[in-house]
Parts: C-alpha cells; structure tokens; sequence
C-alpha cells in the first residue's frame, strides 16, 4: 500500500513504527483545493483512533514520526534519509505561516520550527543539539486565511545544519 503525503512531509502513516503501528494509525491530514496561494494546502484534523480511543493530533512534518502502540511519539530529522531532513545552513530572524483554523474544545493548532545541528526531536527535554526554536500557537478560530508570524529564539551561536517543522492540530 503507497501512502500519498505532502511532497517532502510526512505524517504517522509512515512513521519509523512498521508496518502494524502504520497500518493502525489513521489518516489526520488531507489535501485541500482551499489554499492561501497556489493550488493546494494541507487539511489536518484529530479523530479518535480505532484502537484505544485515544484521540490522534493532526500532524505533519518535514522530519519523521516515531510513533508507539502506547500513543507515545515524537517528530524527528533523519540526517541518514534525505527523505526526513531540510539541510539549512542560515539563520531567519522569524518564520511566517497562512492559516485557517477551526478548534474544538480546547484544541490549539501549533507550528515548531527548529534549528539544529545532527539529528533532533521534537519534543526533546534534552536539546543539546537546538540552536533556534520558532513556535506559533493558534487557539482562536479564523475562518479566513491569516498571516502568523513568531520570531526565532537563538539559544547560541552555532551555525545551523538542520530546520524541523512541526505543524499540528
């Protein structure tokens, strides 16, 4: 079975789980004829799992998902796998996302951005290896496309090899 993802992203579907966790772990994105510019965006949405009725974020990354049975996971750059890695040698002062947004309950859609050297994760109580750290966080509705914008946050000097994006729902 060939799981279609956004061009250069990836979601839980092919996670470094395998084959069981994949095939259990639902769809939480689709593609969208609604888009800011260009022809399509990505649709992402939490639905409760089949199995264990946890509910499942809506999640896309650049990086891959690891992903456990227990629900535990993380997204992660692969510096092995051209696949799971954006090499980024530069240092932007912000990143800048469109979005529209609709919570429910609580729900608060979040994009990480992360500047880092050899591999990382996200979330990683260590960060050892984090040069910069970008997070825009949206827990009002807007039902228009609206411009977000966060700074990036250096925590030193070294010049970055890697960016890791996480968006969620």
């Amino acid at each position: 079975l060939t799981v279609q993802e956004p061009v250069d992203w990836s979601s839980i579907k092919t996670s470094d789980g395998g084959s069981i966790i994949n095939g259990l772990a639902p769809y939480v994105w689709d593609k969208s004829t609604d888009a800011h510019t260009g022809t399509y965006s990505v649709k992402l949405f939490n639905v409760t799992a089949p199995i264990g009725g946890i509910i499942v974020s809506g999640i896309v990354t650049n990086g891959r998902i690891h992903a456990e049975l227990s629900g535990t996971g993380w997204a992660f750059t692969d510096t092995g796998d051209e696949r799971w890695r954006t090499a980024l040698t530069q240092k932007p002062d912000s990143v800048v996302i469109w979005a529209k947004y609709t919570p429910v309950g609580g729900d608060v859609a979040q994009v990480k951005a992360l500047l880092h050297t050899g591999s990382a994760k996200i979330p990683d109580a260590a960060q050892t290896n984090w040069i910069s750290l970008a997070q825009i966080d949206i827990a009002n509705a807007t039902p228009t496309w609206t411009r977000f914008s966060a700074p990036f946050n250096y925590f030193n000097s070294t010049t970055p090899q890697y960016i890791l994006f996480v968006v969620s729902s």
